[in-house]
């Protein structure tokens, strides 16, 4: 069981420093709080057997309840009430080394396994299968009441069947262990976000729908470098791969991405137009984050850009403009010092037809390198982790260096555009009340 509640305001002191006071403070700056409790309740059960000691079978179950379940959850069993997920592992192993025929001297121990389980995941809001509401300022007088959700009360667990097989290796009068392993999960039931019509006045609801699949396969090696009665010093490393995938998500009409080519008048084009099955969401920016199907889990959306307009004759020729919303102007042309987005769809407009996947925080490869060195009773121990090949959303720079806001900036912002052919990387900057702030966002 667990709980948690907090809540908190900000405003301005009275007027006499030595007596603070928020109680008499004529108007808050901020207020907001957390009130989550919920419970969860398992139990588990496991076997083992072992024949010979070549044969390994283990079998373990459990039973889990949530507070986050809903009431009219499908799958499981129902008990006084409430909803269980019941969740089988099963795990088999042959000791090839303890057959009487196995007879490589090299191999110290080798072991073969294969297993299977189901798995779940209750990681959804506290309060995902209630309708409730909030409290809201209205005109910075009154207070009001606004819906903040809307029940589901079918919301269950995800559920996860993974398939693996591995290989253990000890060699070498033990001084070198090697192991390997490959695995598919697929995750059915996905916990996401649908979105609901515009009329709730809520953006989305917590849904049990889509799937998603991952595979790959882990490699480890260590070895005993050197063992003495006095020192001992081991090392290895860990290396891994995996590859998700988004298989399906909620079928909603708002639950897409629409996209059209825009012709000479700013107007759509019906033949170029494209529907991707997904939606985005904001974390550190705007949209920035894409969930569709096909594509890996929080791969980052948004333009690519080809550097920053040096002359007026270079934005020119690049051709670029982008639909304002402004009646009194709906289009316009890219200048000097602008940021160069690229055409994808050669339409010559920089629209949302443009978006697309910029980068990927799924690594190619990961894992850690470890030792472990031992001198009488003293022991060090080193682990270092890493991953190459995922692309990190460096939220820091683009606040420091973006000059979108009073805040402080780096000296990186010195760089910016700002004469008639200079070449830099870092746009020009304009008013804040300006309406050519979309040439230049970052």
């Amino acid at each position: 069981s667990y709980s948690y509640s907090d809540s908190y305001s900000r405003g301005y002191n009275n007027d006499n420093d030595k007596m603070p006071d928020i109680r008499y403070s004529l108007q808050y700056i901020g207020e907001g709080g957390v009130n989550d409790r919920w419970i969860n309740l398992s139990y588990y059960a496991n076997a083992d057997y072992n024949y010979m000691n070549r044969y390994f079978l283990k079998l373990s179950g459990s039973a889990e309840s949530s507070s986050r379940f809903g009431r009219e959850a499908d799958g499981g069993i129902k008990v006084a009430g409430v909803k269980w997920g019941l969740f089988p592992s099963v795990q088999a192993g042959w000791v090839l080394s303890n057959e009487n025929w196995f007879k490589v001297s090299a191999i110290d121990y080798a072991k073969l396994t294969a297993g299977f389980e189901i798995t779940g995941n209750d990681d959804v809001d506290y309060y995902a299968t209630r309708t409730y509401f909030r409290n809201v300022k209205f005109l910075e007088r009154a207070t009001a009441l606004q819906l903040a959700n809307i029940q589901n009360p079918k919301i269950k667990w995800e559920t996860t069947n993974r398939f693996n097989v591995a290989l253990a290796l000890n060699m070498f009068h033990n001084r070198l262990s090697f192991g390997a392993e490959v695995f598919y999960a697929k995750t059915n039931d996905l916990l996401t976000r649908r979105t609901i019509s515009d009329i709730s006045g809520l953006e989305r609801q917590w849904t049990n729908e889509g799937s998603l699949t991952n595979r790959g396969a882990n490699v480890s090696v260590s070895g005993v470098l050197v063992n003495t009665s006095d020192l001992k010093w081991q090392l290895g490393f860990t290396l891994g791969h995996y590859k998700n995938k988004i298989e399906s998500l909620p079928l909603t009409a708002n639950n897409r991405l629409e996209t059209w080519a825009l012709d000479a008048n700013g107007d759509k084009v019906a033949s170029s137009h494209r529907v991707l099955s997904g939606y985005t969401s904001s974390i550190y920016g705007k949209d920035n984050i894409l969930t569709a199907v096909g594509e890996s889990a929080g791969v980052f959306y948004g333009y690519k850009t080809a550097g920053v307009f040096s002359t007026t004759a270079e934005a020119q020729a690049a051709g670029l403009k982008y639909p304002t919303g402004l009646a009194s102007q709906p289009s316009r042309d890219f200048q000097a010092g602008d940021v160069h987005f690229v055409d994808q769809n050669g339409d010559g407009w920089i629209s949302e037809a443009d978006r697309v996947k910029i980068g990927d925080p799924n690594p190619d490869i990961y894992g850690n390198i470890f030792t472990s060195l031992s001198w009488k009773r003293l022991t060090l121990d080193v682990n270092l982790k890493y991953s190459l090949g995922n692309d990190i959303f460096n939220y820091q720079r683009m606040q420091l260096e973006s000059a979108n806001s009073i805040t402080n900036q780096t000296t990186a912002v010195v760089n910016r555009w700002k004469y008639e052919g200079q070449k830099t990387d870092v746009p020009r900057t304009m008013s804040s009340e300006s309406t050519l702030w979309v040439n230049n966002a970052r």
